[in-house]
């Protein structure tokens, strides 16, 4: 699992995350992206406990990643997982269609959002258009595109207001 010029690196975040799963009594670790999902895996299984990983657009689609690598080395390494998970149905067939026999382990659609039923937004109130992004805003999140849009709205003569929720790390 632990691969290339960061194997030294994942070794230390190993030993820190075991550290703190000890301490907090931890009985499930969960990873994102592919590094965490291989500390999650090693931790997990040197310490006796469950373990999950979410798959995101970077480990799926990107040629430098393990999956990508290693013809689904993500769905070979589900081997002893709870669950695999990623955050859209695209991502859910792409991964059962080019890897689905591999994955050991249940893969799951997990969605991005917020459940509008449990969580009321103060009313916003005014008459123009209303948009809202949430994510980090660095260059891959097309916060870029948002601002393009914006200005053609601007230019078609639209009216509206822009809320944008994130950092930046």
């Amino acid at each position: 699992v632990l691969n290339g010029h960061n194997k030294f690196k994942r070794w230390l975040k190993c030993l820190v995350v075991a550290d703190f799963a000890e301490k907090f009594k931890a009985t499930h670790l969960h990873g994102h992206w592919t590094t965490p999902s291989d500390v999650a895996a090693i931790v997990a299984k040197t310490l006796g406990l469950t373990y999950s990983f979410t798959l995101h657009a970077h480990d799926i689609y990107d040629e430098d990643t393990v999956l990508q690598k290693k013809g689904g080395g993500a769905a070979l390494r589900s081997d002893g997982a709870t669950f695999v998970a990623t955050c859209t149905r695209y991502n859910y067939q792409h991964l059962l269609e080019r890897y689905g026999s591999q994955f050991k382990a249940p893969l799951y659609p997990i969605y991005h959002g917020v459940n509008t039923d449990l969580f009321k937004p103060g009313e916003i109130k005014n008459d123009k258009l209303t948009i809202l992004s949430v994510g980090r805003i660095i260059a891959y999140k097309g916060f870029d595109r948002l601002v393009e849009v914006m200005h053609k709205l601007r230019g078609d003569g639209h009216d509206f207001v822009c809320y944008c929720i994130g950092d930046g790390s």
